[in-house]
């Protein structure tokens, strides 16, 4: 049993009344015994979300995010990202519901802090989770987390110290070799000797260098440090698992600082607030690695679980033929989304409401890539508060009421792109009209163009100052609903840059027909023949166009149970005479007609 501190941070039975949701609201109905079996099952509870439930009952049942993170070490987002994403597997593996779009109801309650609490919400486990949690082992689970963030460094050697065969001979071995005596840099009060015999740590990074060439990465894998015999008095060694070796060998051109190759340093930590830059100069196009690779609790950490699902190891073969089948278009109309994308790099598929654009986004970049891969894709959706802080980097607050620079995520997603440059990757946009795009992409609007990617037309960023470009195999995909009469004109210097393809509805086409008539259901097949006498309607009308017609997709997703009519009537009801009725909201005479001329195929019931 594990033991508690002798005072709790709360006392718990005085706040029993406040938590939320309350039973009558949301109740899961796990058994202690549930709780007990699911808890063994690591498939469900990994062991960072075992260790974050052994610190919260340690703590007393109830805490903050960050007042786990004070007290026992990991970030905030160590703690909510680990249980929201077990309580999502608890839901999958008990067919549970979300309460008010949330998965951590599942294993707690919560309530606002106060102003003397760190952080801004609690949770409290569910009793029966808590008796559950005392009743098996937690032992092999770390209480605290003492685990510092390993720090990287360059190490260079010159060839009037080193020669060709002292570097090959102490590669093997797996030592790197500095002395003891080798002078503190302009301005530094530590000699570079002490930066490699005892400020150097198990676990940091190092990037050897040679004669202004970049060699191989490594891992330090132990605090020792033992004389050097082949070098003589003053040298010394330490051992290090080597992480990769360099892709180029040649001497360094990039951008010069204190840590690049062509500097007078031998042994130099990387400051945390160039990291980055690092990663931009060294680390992808000398070891095809990102910051993420080696740093993946202290850079950009990942956002909390919101219910996607995982993503499968291996992804499956996609076809020209498994496009045309899913996707309502002709193989001509295929051929030019193709042609466009290999040409522009951007496009921007618009149309209707219900024509299916985001989903032939997704299919098109499948149909790009030759296989259904979901990690080469990024969705977003703009919105008229979205801001290049979101999108390129911008300073975010932090939970002690700081700042910090933050990455955005088109930023990331370009150097994921730029550390795989053989394989196509695909940013994917909805609603790309509703937001500000000149502000949006900034800087990086001439950098989208097709002909200006890559590190010839690298960028200072306006955050960081960090040299940027878009890679060669990025690729974006934008939506654009054109019956939105609330959005502004996209300017010209981005229209420009993307090439604009109609979807418009596929009635007629050949596999939504074969699709139709699989239903054998002639109040489905007579209702079709309506919309698309409206949509006729709707294509002629002056205040409209063909950019307002009702798309075939609303009728794509049928019920796996239940009654087609049923169906039918609830998309009609509440879903196409709405949309209609405000296409129409100063045609009054249209408004009277349309649930009549709805009816004529008796599918919507009397009122």
């Amino acid at each position: 049993m594990l033991l508690k501190p002798t005072i709790l941070k709360k006392d718990l039975n005085n706040l029993s009344d406040k938590w939320y949701p309350s039973q009558e609201e949301y109740d899961p109905n796990l058994t202690i015994d549930d709780w007990i079996a699911l808890l063994n099952d690591t498939s469900i509870f990994s062991t960072n979300a075992l260790t974050a439930l052994k610190r919260l009952l340690h703590y007393g049942g109830a805490a903050t995010c960050t007042q786990l993170a004070n007290e026992y070490g990991g970030s905030f987002n160590f703690y909510n990202k680990n249980l929201s994403l077990a309580a999502e597997y608890v839901a999958k593996e008990k067919k549970l519901s979300q309460y008010n779009a949330r998965w951590w109801p599942i294993l707690f309650v919560g309530k606002n802090t106060d102003k003397s609490t760190p952080g801004v919400w609690i949770w409290k486990l569910r009793p029966e989770l808590a008796a559950a949690l005392e009743q098996i082992d937690l032992s092999q689970y770390p209480l605290y987390d003492n685990k510092e963030v390993p720090a990287i460094w360059k190490i260079s050697h010159g060839e009037k110290l080193f020669t060709e065969e002292e570097l090959r001979m102490f590669a093997e071995k797996e030592v790197i070799v500095v002395a003891s005596d080798t002078a503190a840099m302009v301005g530094s009060k530590t000699t570079q000797g002490d930066n490699f015999m005892s400020t150097m740590k198990q676990w940091d990074y190092f990037y050897l260098c040679y004669s202004g060439s970049i060699q191989l990465l490594g891992q330090l894998i132990s605090n020792e440090v033992s004389p050097c015999t082949e070098k003589g008095d003053y040298w010394y060694q330490r051992s290090y698992k080597l992480i990769a070796m360099s892709k180029d060998t040649n001497k360094y051109k990039g951008k010069q600082k204190w840590w690049t190759p062509n500097f007078n340093s031998t042994c130099i930590a990387i400051p945390e607030n160039e990291l980055s830059l690092f990663e931009h100069l060294i680390l992808q196009p000398y070891f095809n690695l990102t910051l993420g690779d080696l740093l993946p609790d202290a850079v950009s950490p990942e956002q909390p679980n919101t219910g996607t699902e995982e993503l499968p190891e291996s992804p499956t073969p996609y076809t020209r033929e498994d496009f045309l089948n899913e996707v309502y278009i002709s193989e001509s109309d295929l051929d030019t989304l193709l042609h466009l994308l290999e040409r522009k790099k951007n496009i921007i598929l618009q149309g209707a409401p219900g024509v299916g654009k985001t989903f032939a986004a997704e299919k098109l970049a499948y149909a790009m890539m030759k296989e259904a891969d979901k990690k080469r894709i990024k969705f977003i959706q703009f919105h008229q508060n979205y801001s290049y802080e979101d999108f390129i980097m911008g300073y975010k607050p932090t939970e002690d009421g700081g700042f910090k620079l933050e990455n955005g995520v088109f930023y990331n997603f370009c150097k994921k792109a730029a550390a795989d440059k053989d394989r196509p990757y695909f940013f994917i946009i909805d609603e790309i009209n509703r937001g500000n795009l000149s502000k949006i992409f900034g800087e990086l609007l001439m950098l989208i163009e097709a002909d200006k990617r890559g590190k010839d037309y690298e960028l200072e960023l306006a955050y960081n100052h960090e040299s940027f470009s878009v890679p060669d195999n990025l690729y974006i995909i934008g939506m654009m609903n054109t019956a939105d009469r609330s959005l502004a004109m996209m300017d010209y210097a981005l229209r420009r840059r993307f090439s604009f393809f109609d979807m418009k509805p596929a009635f007629e086409n050949a596999k939504f027909q074969t699709y139709l008539q699989g239903f054998d259901n002639g109040t489905f097949t007579k209702l079709i023949q309506e919309i698309k006498n409206l949509n006729k309607d709707i294509a002629k009308g002056p205040a409209l166009g063909e950019g307002f017609c009702i798309g075939h997709s609303y009728f794509c997703n049928p019920p796996q149970e239940g009654d087609i009519k049923d169906w039918l009537e609830e998309i009609l009801r509440y879903e196409i005479i709405p949309t209609l009725k405000e296409y129409w909201f100063d045609n009054q005479t249209k408004q009277n007609t349309l649930n009549a001329l709805l009816k004529k195929d008796v599918i919507l019931s009397d009122d």
